[in-house]
């Protein structure tokens, strides 16, 4: 699964995609592992009563890690681990903070990122303007409840809409509802069944 995520053998091109060396290997030491897992469960007598579920993610990642030329081409990985985080901080000319290091102010000026992707937005962790969790391909950025919380949302959404690196962009549903000319072109939340509600 990571071999493949990664696509190292196939970084800014589609050759040889799935049919790489090291995704092959991957498979091979897949398939070692679940012999062993069978073999075992033989060995002790459990094969029998045993039911044993082999599931996959989509594998080979077709989501690029760098900005599109004009012409269409993708070229090698040029955004860092949290691009979306660092855009959302500037947009917002605020500071941001590592969750996943103790909520650690990043020093953007000196090439930090998030470790894994996620950002804190805002003068303090504890109270942040914005909230970004990556998830692989598709970012989800939540505006804590405050009095600005409309605007800072409405602005955020503003740039984000400007960017070549975005593709759907879904919004709260009532969110969507008290501005519609603010959020032109999104999709309800709804429609991808992600309404819920969260802590902070």
């Amino acid at each position: 699964d990571t071999t493949q995520h990664g696509a190292e053998d196939s970084d800014g091109k589609l050759v040889p995609g799935i049919n790489s060396t090291s995704g092959r290997a991957a498979i091979y030491n897949a398939d070692s592992d679940l012999k062993g897992i069978l073999a075992s469960l033989k060995q002790y007598g459990l094969d029998d009563n045993t039911d044993v579920f082999v599931i996959a993610d989509h594998g080979f990642s077709t989501i690029a890690h760098g900005l599109p030329t004009p012409d269409g081409r993708v070229e090698r990985t040029t955004l860092a681990s949290g691009f979306v985080a660092i855009d959302v901080a500037h947009w917002l000319n605020q500071k941001i903070y590592d969750p996943d290091r103790s909520d650690a102010e990043l020093d953007l000026d000196s090439g930090e990122h998030p470790q894994s992707g996620n950002g804190l937005i805002g003068a303090t962790p504890d109270k942040p303007q914005a909230v970004v969790i990556a998830n692989g391909g598709s970012d989800f950025i939540y505006v804590p409840q405050a009095p600005n919380a409309p605007a800072t949302a409405t602005a955020i959404y503003a740039k984000l809409v400007e960017q070549p690196y975005v593709s759907s962009l879904f919004v709260d549903d009532a969110l969507l509802a008290a501005d519609k000319a603010a959020f032109a072109g999104a999709l309800p939340l709804s429609a991808i069944n992600f309404v819920g509600s969260s802590k902070m």
